[in-house]
């Protein structure tokens, strides 16, 4: 065999016990040692909504769900922050409650702490709140039109997960982003 074939099948017998579907964490040892720990959660958000038109005076219900997928439960507070919208308003309820997507989706809201700046709103999960492997967590919101809106605008409610919460470990799933507009 040629010494480029050699490396070839040595490569590929190397990578065939590596698995590059979940992050993996490492930590280090007092001698600097690098050791490997279980495999770390990986959140991924998605948004629900019937509709992304808005004529004036509609208002719909969406939900985040946040989804682990790596088969591994998440640890401490899982942070996610979404964009205000100069055209929209979003709001939340503060308790669980039924959201109107989809024939009706149970939110988890009562598990989660809100709070808002000039350009996101914030949301953390309270204290003993987890997300079980390959499991989920459901967070209601509200959008409506603002009063004076012109028609035509459409504008991006982004989801971020936020890097390392949760002990979440793969930041390059952890954004969901959807355009609505209004007519």
């Amino acid at each position: 065999m040629k010494p480029n074939r050699i490396a070839c099948l040595l490569l590929l017998l190397l990578l065939s016990e590596m698995s590059f579907s979940q992050a993996i964490s490492f930590s280090y040892d007092l001698a600097g040692n690098r050791i490997k720990r279980n495999s770390a959660c990986d959140l991924t958000p998605t948004l629900d909504i019937n509709g992304l038109q808005f004529a004036p005076a509609v208002q719909r219900d969406f939900v985040v769900n946040i989804y682990e997928i790596s088969n591994q439960e998440t640890t401490g507070s899982i942070n996610l922050r979404i964009t205000k919208l100069p055209a929209f308003v979003i709001t939340y309820p503060l308790t669980n409650s039924i959201s109107n997507v989809f024939g009706g989706k149970q939110n988890q809201n009562s598990d989660w702490t809100f709070s808002e700046n000039a350009n996101f709103i914030f949301a953390s999960s309270k204290a003993g709140t987890k997300i079980q492997a390959n499991g989920k967590a459901v967070i209601g919101f509200n959008v409506s039109r603002k009063n004076g809106s012109a028609s035509g605008i459409s504008q991006n409610i982004s989801v971020a997960v936020i890097a390392n919460s949760g002990g979440e470990a793969n930041p390059l799933n952890n954004q969901v982003v959807t355009s609505i507009l209004t007519n």
